[in-house]
């Protein structure tokens, strides 16, 4: 795709500006690791949280409702892109001037308990209700989405399906990276 991309901007230089092509490609690598960094975060989840993973094991038919929830609850995105107020408004006491850079929590948002029950629970059987943000929202909603849904089912289901004795072979709490920005994991052992 690269290589299309730079041929069309050498055939017509007005076609594609430079930004726009460093613009494609940054949008191109960000959306690899979306369905990585998610399936190893839910593989990681659901080993940790045992009665979670029995109730997938027993019934499979619950796995595109386990991967909303997994999506909310840990989800790779954790912060919205920056965006810029477009009028003075006061949030909590606070004014936030017009454009001003805002950068929203999605990690927050996904854990709001005026949206979602016991928010801090992983529930693979939560009813569906309010959506998460893990794809944003709105215009900025990831145009990905469905197929990192799709790959994230079909991922977990295979693994389970393929190795019913999976189980972490260190504690949970010693495979994120110490990255602000993303929930990802540093690495993923486990035994089988």
């Amino acid at each position: 795709m690269l290589g299309e991309l730079v041929r069309v901007q050498a055939e017509n230089g007005d076609r594609l500006s430079d930004t726009e092509i460093v613009t494609l490609v940054w949008h191109l690598v960000l959306a690899g690791q979306t369905p990585t960094n998610l399936i190893a975060n839910a593989v990681a989840a659901l080993l940790s949280h045992p009665a979670q993973l029995a109730a997938v094991r027993a019934d499979p038919a619950l796995m595109p409702g386990a991967v909303e929830e997994l999506i909310r609850w840990c989800g790779p995105t954790l912060l919205a892109i920056p965006r810029h107020a477009r009028q003075d408004v006061e949030l909590h006491g606070v004014t936030v001037p017009e454009g001003a850079k805002v950068t929203a929590l999605i990690a927050a948002a996904n854990r709001d308990p005026r949206v979602f029950d016991d928010p801090d629970r992983l529930e693979v059987t939560r009813a569906p209700g309010a959506g998460h943000l893990g794809f944003a929202h709105g215009p900025h909603f990831c145009l990905g989405a469905s197929l990192a849904r799709v790959q994230t089912q079909v991922a977990i289901a295979a693994l389970l399906r393929r190795f019913p004795g999976l189980a972490l072979a260190v504690p949970a709490d010693e495979l994120r990276a110490p990255d602000p920005g993303t929930w990802r994991l540093t690495a993923l052992p486990v035994t089988l």
